[in-house]
């Protein structure tokens, strides 16, 4: 709370230090309602070793001066939500230290670098390997006023990519719903575990709080402005800018300041900066090279339904898939299956990761040169020297326009011409079916299964969806990447996953020889 976290001008200009003040508005009882909070301030919480994350706050000051000073919470693995009292230092205090809404307001804002943030339950008492260090350039703070009241929220952003999953997962904000009177909430701080002093630097934790009143609806502290809310959660110093996690774990308000003996609370509401937080946190995330949270992308707390297999994913995933890039330059990550690196169990030519715990696929051999791959290019009847080196230049000229566009779906005439080329060898066969892609989407497609052919007989459908081949994603590969898995020895096995309607298949087909001179559909370009 502000109390014990103001950041202040302490013996020099240079030195920024932590300090004490308290509300000097009280935020007394209703009349009639007996709390808890003086009998079981966080004092009287527990020790949590379980929301790592919830943080701790520390300010390193050029090496010379280090301290732990206040409470926050991890939303994205680069950015930490608190109060803006525990990163800029405040003026026109009560006497004797205290908040007077109205008149206190925050003065300098101290730069990102100076912040630490730990996800240990007990802050270390010096800098180190613990901690995650702010990046450079400003804090962002709420935007609006200088006023404290009303305006006590702020946001760290970490150094590079942040926090690593493995270390604590980001607590979600809950930025589209306001908090209701009578609803529970549980307080997490690092501050003191006596109303009158004792130690502090543990995360503690206490559940089963109340939500009082929220903004003009509390009538009883006039110095409740309409973006916050009044808990009677037993707080104290230094667990100012900690959360309020609602009944799904979501953090719904920011500590911001209290009346002396810890027996109530005042929090910036998150919902009521929803437009503010999601703006910070897509910068932030752009910033240090990573994916936005999914609430920032959805502009919705509510969790997306979790994806398939081989499907775009935010996050979440079916059992037994994770959702991370395939390969490090894809530009979307999809649902991959889940693995044990001690205990791998991937699909051929698939490898298990073990910094994301799933299959992806190995590293792509070199592409043979196109003398090496078997292919004889002739033409039919007599040769006139003019006409096969007219010919020549064409085939030459197609190869080379289809290598430039191979991994861009549109259509291109030169592309059709190379399509159309036989491709002869021995034993050269493929599954018997024409596909299609979906410019839009990257979608492939079974357009047609020919009776006879090993795609009919293994019961492959028009508008079936394929999904992998030998278990590689074939939404993002070029078409010649698609036939080269496609095709194969006469007789050899390939395996499909199919998505037809809500059902994931996987078919084995035995390839069959290869069948030349089908045509593009509008819109759509041959993949085989």
């Amino acid at each position: 709370m502000i109390r014990a976290a103001a950041l202040r001008l302490a013996l020099a200009p240079a030195v920024l230090a932590a300090t004490g003040c308290a509300d000097a508005d009280p935020l007394a009882p209703e009349p009639g309602v007996i709390t808890r909070a003086v009998a079981q301030p966080i004092v009287g919480g527990q020790i949590d070793e379980q929301t790592k994350g919830a943080v701790g706050l520390a300010v390193n000051l050029l090496g010379l001066y280090f301290i732990g000073h206040c409470s926050g919470t991890l939303i994205a693995p680069n950015l930490v939500l608190t109060a803006q009292h525990c990163v800029a230092l405040t003026q026109d205090e009560a006497p004797g230290g205290g908040v007077v809404c109205g008149k206190t307001d925050f003065g300098t804002t101290a730069g990102g670098a100076i912040f630490r943030v730990t996800t240990q339950t007990v802050r270390p008492t010096e800098d180190g390997p613990a901690f995650h260090k702010g990046a450079e350039g400003p804090v962002f703070t709420a935007p609006g006023t200088d006023n404290l009241c009303g305006f006590d929220v702020a946001l760290i952003v970490l150094e590079g990519a942040g926090v690593p999953a493995k270390e604590a997962t980001p607590i979600v904000p809950r930025i589209d719903a306001v908090p209701e009177p009578g609803e529970q909430f549980s307080a997490i701080g690092y501050g003191l575990t006596e109303p009158d002093g004792g130690s502090s630097g543990t995360r503690m934790r206490i559940d089963g709080n109340l939500v009082k009143c929220v903004g003009e609806g509390c009538k009883s502290a006039a110095s409740i402005k309409p973006s916050e809310w009044k808990g009677n959660s037993p707080t104290c110093p230094g667990d100012s800018g900690g959360p309020a996690l609602d009944g799904e774990g979501r953090v719904m308000g920011v500590l911001s300041r209290g009346p002396s003996g810890c027996i109530s609370s005042v929090y910036g509401g998150v919902s009521a900066w929803k437009d503010f937080i999601v703006q910070t946190a897509l910068a932030a995330a752009e910033a240090g090279g990573i994916d936005p949270p999914f609430w920032a992308v959805t502009g919705s707390s509510a969790a997306p339904p979790p994806a398939g297999p081989g499907e775009s994913c935010l996050g979440f995933c079916t059992e037994g898939h994770v959702c991370a890039r395939a390969r490090p330059d894809d530009a979307a990550r999809v649902c991959l299956a889940a693995c044990d690196p001690a205990a791998p169990a991937c699909p051929a030519r698939w490898q298990c990761d073990p910094d994301v715990g799933a299959c992806v696929p190995e590293p792509a051999a070199p592409e043979p040169a196109d003398e090496e791959d078997g292919c004889a290019l002739a033409a039919a009847g007599p040769r006139s020297s003019g006409g096969a080196g007219w010919f020549a230049l064409a085939v030459a000229a197609a190869a080379a326009a289809c290598q430039r566009r191979r991994r861009i779906r549109a259509f291109h005439p030169a592309c059709l011409l190379g399509l159309l080329l036989s491709c002869s060898g021995p034993a050269a066969g493929s599954i018997g079916a024409l596909l299609s892609r979906d410019n839009a989407t990257g979608a492939v497609h079974v357009r047609e299964a020919p009776d006879g052919l090993p795609a009919h007989e293994a019961g492959l459908l028009p508008g079936d969806r394929i999904k992998m081949i030998d278990g590689v994603l074939v939404d993002d590969l070029g078409p010649d990447e698609v036939r080269r898995l496609l095709r194969g020895e006469v007789g050899s096995k390939v395996e499909l996953t199919i998505v037809r309607g809500e059902e994931v298949l996987r078919v084995e087909l035995r390839r069959g020889p290869l069948r030349q001179g089908q045509e593009l559909g509008p819109q759509h370009e041959r993949v085989e």
